[in-house]
């Protein structure tokens, strides 16, 4: 199947949750073709590649950086998206909201949380993020607002992992939670997301870095 029934059968697939298509490594005919079928938020992993290809993109698509972020790179992001969703420490919130304000720019980001331990995931233990999330909130203007956490789920326990993050963003009262990837996102689904983040099975395999 193309990418347009792709795009559709996902949709129908997951209800009223919202999708992040990721585009990373995709070309601007491919993120055009997801768009025209019905793509409305596009998912990015790297500020440089973000660079060259969004600003050939439409207005009116609300754009994610959902992969590492280093915080020498927040200006950048936040001049090329909407949405960060892998904020994972204070330092990096703090640089986040301070060029929002620089740039007048309306940014929403997510905290990424990380359940399983597995360092090569990044984001705030489950013992620090309550910690880690009042100090951010203090920071919150009309520039520079949390809408929800974001996780990445081990290969191993993605369940549990899912339950675990769900558990926490209750209590966190975040609205939005983020969770899911092609290889899981269904199970992310049944455990309560309410946005998924798919690229592999809208586009087909990505070629190899």
């Amino acid at each position: 199947m193309g990418i347009a029934e792709n795009i559709t059968r996902v949709k129908s697939g997951i209800g009223g949750a919202r999708l992040v298509v990721v585009t990373k490594g995709r070309s601007i005919g491919e993120i055009k073709e997801a768009i025209a079928a019905g793509a409305v938020e596009i998912g990015e992993n790297r500020v440089q590649e973000a660079a060259l290809k969004l600003p050939q993109l439409p207005k009116n698509i609300t754009r994610h950086m959902v992969g590492h972020l280093q915080s020498n790179k927040a200006k950048d992001a936040v001049a090329l998206f909407d949405a960060i969703q892998s904020v994972d420490s204070v330092k990096l919130a703090e640089k986040i909201a301070n060029e929002a304000v620089r740039q007048k720019k309306r940014i929403v980001i997510y905290l990424q949380l990380n359940v399983s331990g597995k360092e090569s995931q990044g984001g705030f233990s489950p013992a620090e993020i309550g910690r880690a999330a009042a100090e951010i909130k203090k920071m919150q203007s009309w520039f520079f607002v949390i809408e929800g956490l974001m996780i990445i789920a081990s290969v191993e326990n993605p369940r549990g992992n899912f339950r675990a993050a769900k558990t926490i963003a209750d209590r966190l009262n975040l609205r939005v939670f983020s969770a899911g990837m092609t290889s899981d996102y269904n199970i992310a689904l049944e455990e309560g997301s309410n946005m998924v983040r798919v690229g592999t099975e809208i586009f087909g395999e990505r070629k190899k870095d």
